[in-house]
């Protein structure tokens, strides 16, 4: 007998196409949503560092420029209000945090908005230093007492609005102490935020404190009473009751020295010449740029006052610095005084420096033709000839030729001629004209 056996079937069923497309749309709005998340948590990372970047910049840099303003023993001349130069012992630590290695610091931006620092190496070469990045803006002002008691500084940049010396700060350079900064940070944000910060020389502070019997310059107290008495030497003695603005001051802290010694105490330098005693100097000094009178460490400076031309006098700093007058042959003068029998003035001018570029021709053993010294071409020649133009006044010019195997540098004249030292190929001969030491335009002459 046959069993006969029921088959069965068995259905599969899958998801239609509508069913398909839902499941996809719903997965790729999870994932586009994931996908948003994660980018806009990324561009906050990425927005935070930048910011964190851009406060360790202005904290790195505030913190530099701070430390080297209270270490300072006398600040520079600025070319413009976004630069502060900053002179100190050298013992001290420079912009780098080395010691022994620089005296001189300039701050600065370049034009790829970043903090530079600019440093004067004690064997007298430069060297200059990226401090920060991303620093859209810089601008420095200093301190000036203003006499009033609630806000005993007002801070005012060297240059005005015309780029011309600001005379209140000019006049009073020799005493500023304080430095007001403000630079703006470029966050990656639409606003750039600008922060203010002050900085004050501790030794400066302390020079005028002490020069000026105990009235500080920097934060002159607002009271109505001195004190009485004081001690021997009067560096601390008062007058009883005092008068208004609390200076404890006498007459002047100590007893004056009026003696003509202290001329060889006084160490002129600048720019363009080299340091003298005062004592030494006879003739009038061809300079550029600014000027210091620095006292010896040791001396006593009680009683002795210093003037500029004929302006008010001052008492005399440990360092005094004082800004020659812009242009050409412009004279100006410092005298120092004790008591009303004792003075001394010395003499300074201006380099001259008129138009001679104009007025200068090249010309080569190798090339027929001539041309000036500013639409000078690198040309080729064993011999250079330079000639000015008749009656032309020469000034302070100076003419350098800085050959393959030797330099020299001589006043420039009417017909000069240069030659390659050593004969053969690829020869190269620069020559360079300068008048002061921030007047120089440079050629370059080959041999074959």
């Amino acid at each position: 007998m046959k069993r006969k056996i029921a088959s069965q079937r068995y259905s599969q069923a899958g998801v239609s196409l509508i069913e398909l497309m839902v499941g996809l749309t719903v997965g790729l709005i999870i994932t586009a949503g994931a996908f948003t998340v994660l980018f806009s948590n990324q561009k906050l990372i990425l927005e935070k560092d930048v910011m964190d970047r851009s406060q360790e910049n202005f904290r790195f840099a505030s913190t530099t420029i701070t430390r080297l303003v209270r270490q300072a023993t006398s600040f520079g001349f600025p070319a413009n209000n976004n630069e502060l130069i900053v002179y100190f012992d050298s013992s001290q630590r420079d912009c780098l945090g080395e010691t022994n290695h620089s005296s001189v610091n300039t701050f600065k931006l370049n034009t790829d908005n970043e903090l530079i620092c600019e440093l004067v190496l004690n064997d007298g070469t430069t060297q200059t230093v990226t401090l920060a990045k991303n620093v859209s803006g810089l601008k420095f002002a200093y301190g000036i007492q203003n006499g009033t008691g609630t806000t005993p500084l007002a801070y005012q940049p060297y240059l005005d609005s015309s780029d011309a010396i600001n005379s209140t700060v000019d006049g009073v350079w020799g005493t500023i102490t304080s430095v007001l900064t403000q630079m703006s940070i470029n966050d990656g944000g639409a606003q750039q935020p600008t922060i203010d910060f002050v900085a004050t020389s501790h030794l400066r502070a302390m020079t005028q404190l002490a020069s000026t019997g105990g009235t500080s310059l920097v934060n002159p107290s607002t009271g109505t009473g001195g004190t009485t008495g004081g001690t021997t030497g009067g560096t601390t003695g008062g007058t009883t009751g005092g008068t208004t603005g609390g200076t404890t001051g006498g007459t002047t802290g100590g007893t004056a020295q009026c003696v003509d010694t202290m001329l060889a105490n006084l160490n002129v330098s600048g720019t363009g010449f080299s340091t003298a005693k005062w004592n030494a100097i006879s003739r009038t000094i061809t300079a550029d740029k600014g000027e210091n009178v620095v006292v010896a460490s040791d001396v006593t400076t009680t009683g002795w006052q210093i003037q500029k031309d004929s302006l008010d006098f001052n008492a005399l700093q440990l360092t005094n610095t004082f800004t020659l007058p812009s242009g050409n042959k412009q004279p100006m003068s410092l005298t120092v005084r004790c008591g009303e029998n004792l003075s001394s003035t010395i003499n300074f001018v201006t380099f001259d420096c008129p138009d001679v570029l104009t007025k200068i021709t090249l010309s080569s053993n190798k090339v027929t033709t001539t041309s000036s010294w500013n639409n000078y071409i690198a040309g080729k020649g064993a011999e250079v000839t330079v000639t000015v133009q008749p009656n032309t006044n020469l000034g302070d010019w100076k003419i350098k030729a800085a050959g393959d195997t030797n330099s020299s540098t001589e006043n420039l004249a009417s017909i000069q001629k240069y030659a390659f030292s050593s004969s053969g190929n690829k020869k190269q001969m620069n020559l360079t004209l300068t008048c002061g030491t921030s007047i120089s335009h440079p050629i370059a002459i080959d041999s074959n």
